[in-house]
């Protein structure tokens, strides 16, 4: 997984924020068109970066809060998607 420098530089998210994130931006934009979004659970987003899956769920419930990416849930599968919050966000930390 990669993430971008703009992300990693922001005060506004937690350690484990940036690395949820991360997993959702890491994903080439046409799997995103195609699936509709990031399409994992947090227990799959939990095992990737080493966490537990509460932890995960407490901090993607406070991103959609916040505004700044949105799910679709259904049944036991989650599909995730960022939103322009964000991306202004990000764009605005690089100027």
């Amino acid at each position: 997984m990669t993430i971008d420098d703009k992300l990693l530089k922001l005060k506004t998210f937690t350690s484990l924020q940036k690395l949820i994130l991360g997993l959702i931006m890491d994903v080439t934009p046409i799997v995103l068109k195609f699936e509709g979004g990031y399409n994992n659970t947090c227990g799959d987003m939990a095992k990737e970066i080493g966490s537990s899956r509460n932890k995960v769920r407490r901090e993607v419930d406070d991103l959609i809060e916040r505004g700044y990416i949105t799910c679709k849930v259904e049944y036991r599968s989650r599909v995730t998607n960022i939103t322009q919050k964000l991306i202004a966000l990000m764009n605005y930390s690089s100027s």
